[in-house]
Protein backbone atom coordinates (compact mmCIF):
# COMPACT_ATOMS: atom_id res chain seq x y z
CA UNK A 1 0.00 0.00 0.00
CA UNK A 2 2.80 2.44 0.89
CA UNK A 3 4.45 1.87 -2.50
CA UNK A 4 1.20 2.75 -4.30
CA UNK A 5 0.74 5.97 -2.30
CA UNK A 6 4.37 6.97 -2.90
CA UNK A 7 3.95 6.38 -6.65
CA UNK A 8 0.73 8.43 -6.72
CA UNK A 9 2.30 11.32 -4.80
CA UNK A 10 5.33 11.31 -7.11
CA UNK A 11 3.06 11.50 -10.18
CA UNK A 12 1.03 14.37 -8.71
CA UNK A 13 4.19 16.27 -7.76
CA UNK A 14 5.68 15.71 -11.21
CA UNK A 15 2.52 17.06 -12.85
CA UNK A 16 2.46 20.07 -10.52
CA UNK A 17 6.08 20.82 -11.44
CA UNK A 18 5.17 21.47 -15.03
CA UNK A 19 4.35 18.26 -16.87
CA UNK A 20 2.15 18.85 -19.89
CA UNK A 21 0.46 15.45 -19.60
CA UNK A 22 -2.72 15.49 -17.55
CA UNK A 23 -5.20 12.66 -17.33
CA UNK A 24 -8.77 13.43 -18.32
CA UNK A 25 -8.11 16.83 -19.88
CA UNK A 26 -9.18 17.84 -23.35
CA UNK A 27 -6.09 19.84 -24.23
CA UNK A 28 -3.05 18.28 -25.85
CA UNK A 29 0.40 18.53 -24.24
CA UNK A 30 1.34 20.88 -27.10
CA UNK A 31 -1.60 23.19 -26.33
CA UNK A 32 -0.73 23.25 -22.64
CA UNK A 33 2.89 24.07 -23.39
CA UNK A 34 1.89 26.84 -25.83
CA UNK A 35 -0.33 28.44 -23.17
CA UNK A 36 2.46 28.41 -20.57
CA UNK A 37 5.03 29.78 -23.04
CA UNK A 38 2.64 32.55 -24.10
CA UNK A 39 1.88 33.56 -20.50
CA UNK A 40 5.57 33.66 -19.59
CA UNK A 41 6.32 35.70 -22.73
CA UNK A 42 3.64 38.25 -21.84
CA UNK A 43 4.85 38.48 -18.26
CA UNK A 44 8.46 38.90 -19.44
CA UNK A 45 7.38 41.92 -21.50
CA UNK A 46 5.95 43.46 -18.34
CA UNK A 47 9.12 42.70 -16.36
CA UNK A 48 11.25 44.37 -19.05
CA UNK A 49 9.01 47.46 -19.08
CA UNK A 50 8.01 47.05 -22.73
CA UNK A 51 4.24 47.41 -22.35
CA UNK A 52 2.14 50.52 -22.80
CA UNK A 53 -1.30 51.22 -21.37
CA UNK A 54 -4.25 52.88 -23.10
CA UNK A 55 -2.76 56.34 -22.42
CA UNK A 56 0.39 55.32 -24.30
CA UNK A 57 2.46 55.35 -21.11
CA UNK A 58 4.89 52.56 -20.33
CA UNK A 59 3.71 50.37 -17.49
CA UNK A 60 5.91 50.11 -14.41
CA UNK A 61 8.24 47.14 -14.65
CA UNK A 62 6.95 43.96 -13.07
CA UNK A 63 8.93 42.88 -10.03
CA UNK A 64 9.23 39.55 -8.25
CA UNK A 65 7.05 37.85 -10.87
CA UNK A 66 7.06 34.08 -10.76
CA UNK A 67 7.44 31.89 -13.84
CA UNK A 68 4.18 30.23 -14.83
CA UNK A 69 3.84 26.46 -14.96
CA UNK A 70 1.02 24.11 -15.86
CA UNK A 71 -1.20 22.69 -13.13
CA UNK A 72 -3.16 19.52 -13.84
CA UNK A 73 -5.33 20.15 -10.77
CA UNK A 74 -6.31 23.61 -12.06
CA UNK A 75 -6.99 22.10 -15.48
CA UNK A 76 -9.23 19.47 -13.88
CA UNK A 77 -11.21 22.15 -12.05
CA UNK A 78 -11.47 24.35 -15.15
CA UNK A 79 -12.52 21.39 -17.30
CA UNK A 80 -15.29 20.46 -14.88
CA UNK A 81 -16.67 24.00 -15.18
CA UNK A 82 -16.21 24.23 -18.98
CA UNK A 83 -18.09 20.96 -19.43
CA UNK A 84 -21.21 22.70 -18.13
CA UNK A 85 -21.13 25.03 -21.18
CA UNK A 86 -22.03 28.03 -19.02
CA UNK A 87 -20.42 31.29 -20.09
CA UNK A 88 -19.58 32.86 -16.76
CA UNK A 89 -17.41 32.43 -13.71
CA UNK A 90 -17.74 29.45 -11.42
CA UNK A 91 -18.81 30.16 -7.84
CA UNK A 92 -15.86 31.28 -5.70
CA UNK A 93 -16.49 28.60 -3.10
CA UNK A 94 -16.06 25.93 -5.79
CA UNK A 95 -12.56 27.16 -6.66
CA UNK A 96 -11.14 28.09 -3.24
CA UNK A 97 -10.88 31.77 -4.21
CA UNK A 98 -8.52 30.95 -7.08
CA UNK A 99 -8.63 33.52 -9.87
CA UNK A 100 -10.43 32.62 -13.06
CA UNK A 101 -10.66 33.99 -16.58
CA UNK A 102 -13.40 32.91 -18.99
CA UNK A 103 -13.33 33.16 -22.79
CA UNK A 104 -15.87 32.29 -25.46
CA UNK A 105 -15.60 32.09 -29.22
CA UNK A 106 -18.75 32.04 -31.33
CA UNK A 107 -19.08 30.88 -34.90
CA UNK A 108 -22.00 30.00 -37.13
CA UNK A 109 -19.75 27.34 -38.68
CA UNK A 110 -17.70 24.62 -37.06
CA UNK A 111 -15.68 25.64 -34.00
CA UNK A 112 -13.42 22.58 -34.26
CA UNK A 113 -10.81 24.53 -36.24
CA UNK A 114 -10.62 27.07 -33.44
CA UNK A 115 -10.16 24.39 -30.80
CA UNK A 116 -6.42 24.04 -31.45
CA UNK A 117 -5.65 27.73 -30.78
CA UNK A 118 -8.42 28.54 -28.29
CA UNK A 119 -6.04 28.70 -25.31
CA UNK A 120 -3.56 31.09 -26.89
CA UNK A 121 -6.37 33.10 -28.52
CA UNK A 122 -7.95 33.54 -25.09
CA UNK A 123 -4.59 34.69 -23.66
CA UNK A 124 -4.16 37.28 -26.44
CA UNK A 125 -7.69 38.53 -25.82
CA UNK A 126 -7.17 38.94 -22.07
CA UNK A 127 -3.71 40.50 -22.43
CA UNK A 128 -5.08 43.03 -24.96
CA UNK A 129 -7.07 44.66 -22.16
CA UNK A 130 -3.89 46.53 -21.19
CA UNK A 131 -3.47 48.67 -24.34
CA UNK A 132 -7.21 48.84 -25.03
CA UNK A 133 -8.61 49.75 -21.58
CA UNK A 134 -6.00 50.15 -18.83
CA UNK A 135 -5.62 53.84 -17.97
CA UNK A 136 -2.83 55.63 -16.18
CA UNK A 137 -1.92 53.95 -12.88
CA UNK A 138 1.65 54.92 -11.89
CA UNK A 139 1.41 53.11 -8.54
CA UNK A 140 0.36 49.92 -10.33
CA UNK A 141 -2.03 49.12 -7.46
CA UNK A 142 -5.22 47.20 -8.10
CA UNK A 143 -7.95 49.59 -6.98
CA UNK A 144 -11.70 49.82 -7.50
CA UNK A 145 -11.01 52.37 -10.26
CA UNK A 146 -8.70 49.94 -12.04
CA UNK A 147 -11.27 47.14 -11.64
CA UNK A 148 -13.94 49.32 -13.23
CA UNK A 149 -11.83 49.69 -16.40
CA UNK A 150 -12.56 46.11 -17.43
CA UNK A 151 -9.00 44.84 -17.09
CA UNK A 152 -9.35 42.08 -14.52
CA UNK A 153 -8.49 39.34 -17.03
CA UNK A 154 -5.21 41.15 -17.73
CA UNK A 155 -4.49 41.63 -14.04
CA UNK A 156 -5.10 37.90 -13.41
CA UNK A 157 -2.40 37.11 -15.99
CA UNK A 158 0.01 39.81 -14.78
CA UNK A 159 -0.34 39.19 -11.04
CA UNK A 160 3.22 38.68 -9.81
CA UNK A 161 2.56 35.90 -7.31
CA UNK A 162 0.55 33.86 -9.82
CA UNK A 163 2.59 30.88 -10.95
CA UNK A 164 0.14 28.14 -11.93
CA UNK A 165 -2.22 27.93 -14.85
CA UNK A 166 -4.70 25.30 -15.98
CA UNK A 167 -7.43 25.54 -18.60
CA UNK A 168 -10.46 23.58 -19.67
CA UNK A 169 -12.21 23.66 -23.03
CA UNK A 170 -15.68 22.80 -24.26
CA UNK A 171 -16.74 23.00 -27.90
CA UNK A 172 -20.10 23.19 -29.61
CA UNK A 173 -21.83 24.72 -26.62
CA UNK A 174 -25.16 26.08 -27.83
CA UNK A 175 -24.39 24.75 -31.31
CA UNK A 176 -21.42 26.96 -32.15
CA UNK A 177 -19.41 28.22 -29.22
CA UNK A 178 -16.06 27.33 -27.72
CA UNK A 179 -15.57 28.03 -24.01
CA UNK A 180 -12.15 28.33 -22.43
Amino acid sequence: MGKYIKSFVERVLKNEQGSYRCQGGRLTPEQRKAIVIQNNKFRSQLIRGELKNKAGEFMPRGKNMLRMRWSCSLEYSAQRWADRCIFGHSPRDQRNNIGENVYAYWSSGSVEGHRKTAGTDAGKNWWSELPERYGSNPSNNLTAQVSSQGVLHFTQMAWGKTYKIGCGIATNCDGGRTLM
